[in-house]
């Protein structure tokens, strides 16, 4: 997590998403990270919004936070 980091709803995991043998999460510091499902490394990771202006990811809710 970077410097700055502001999270809407403490700091929490509602959990991940699953879909041909990969597990998808959000991550506090608004990043999408695709993990495989069976050795568990990453496969890609990208930022879905900028952190340091507040924005974090709770797909819990549907929605990022700020």
């Amino acid at each position: 997590m970077g410097p700055v980091t502001v999270y809407c709803c403490a700091r929490n995991n509602r959990g991940v998403a699953a879909a041909d043998g990969m597990l998808y999460m959000g991550t506090l510091d608004a990043k999408l990270v695709a993990l495989n499902a069976k050795t568990g490394k990453v496969a890609w990771e990208t930022e879905i919004a900028d952190p340091e202006k507040g924005y974090s990811e709770n797909h819990g809710s549907g929605r990022g936070g700020r």
